[in-house]
């Protein structure tokens, strides 16, 4: 009944009420030795205090939840572990972020889980690109997470990673490839359509800064001047005035 009691409060919005019921829940699944919902309990812990900004309870639920979870054999296990991981990121343990979301990748690669296989190796890409400044091992990353995506399955992700891809190629002077990954972004992002124009700017920005890497000059303003006039369209001021400032660099 409590366990119930969370679910209905968190659905409805009351995370206060819903840490209190599930933090009740969790001695009677014990008591009753149900390690399954013990361990989804945790989970949703570590989600309702991840939302409310405490982030060392949700990393202390979330962390409980992934023995518990893996003694019992539950296939919930590698959703658990990816939580784990971005809680671990947030915090500023990256190692660890990339330990846990390396688990979970092969646990749903055992699954045939292939959609969040990509996703949580495209994570793992991000973190040590961005966090761990990492070069070689998030084009590892990047380029197995991107082999696993087609344009029917997510053609959003696709081009995200395309355009970390490029960024990493570029921060490893591989610029043949970077440009190569950097148009299919582009090509991707465009065909989305509006939503998406801002991403479509990014891509412009840094193929900007890629120009400017190899001294052409007037194909990096143009970069520059194709995503401030995107800024512009889609009411972006500060994006606007970053590229203004590098047209000016």
């Amino acid at each position: 009944a409590l366990f119930n009691l969370g679910n209905i409060a968190w659905w409805a919005g009351d995370s206060a009420a819903a840490i209190s019921y599930f933090e009740q829940a969790l001695p009677g699944w014990e008591a009753m030795g149900n390690a399954t919902q013990l361990g989804v309990t945790h989970v949703f812990l570590g989600q309702v205090y991840a939302e409310v900004g405490d982030f060392a309870a949700a990393l202390r639920h979330a962390a409980a939840a992934v023995p518990i979870l893996e003694q019992s054999d539950d296939p919930r296990l590698p959703k658990a572990l990816l939580a784990l991981g971005i809680l671990y990121q947030k915090s500023g343990d990256s190692m660890r972020a990339v330990e846990a979301h390396e688990d979970a990748a092969d646990l749903f690669a055992a699954q045939g889980d292939t959609a969040n296989e990509a996703f949580t190796r495209g994570y793992i890409g991000l973190v040590y690109l961005n966090d761990l400044f990492n070069a070689s091992a998030a084009r590892e990353a990047l380029s197995a997470a991107l082999a696993l995506r087609t344009e029917e399955d997510n053609e959003a992700e696709m081009a995200t990673l395309n355009l970390m891809l490029g960024n990493t190629l570029v921060d490893l002077g591989d610029f043949h490839q970077a440009l190569v990954h950097y148009v299919e972004a582009q090509r991707l992002f465009d065909a989305l359509g509006p939503a998406y124009r801002s991403d479509a700017a990014s891509v412009q920005r840094a193929l900007g800064l890629y120009y400017g890497l190899i001294d052409s000059l007037a194909e990096a303003r143009r970069a520059y001047s194709r995503a401030r006039s995107i800024y512009r369209e889609i009411g972006d001021t500060a994006g606007e005035a970053e590229s203004t400032i590098a047209l000016g660099s």
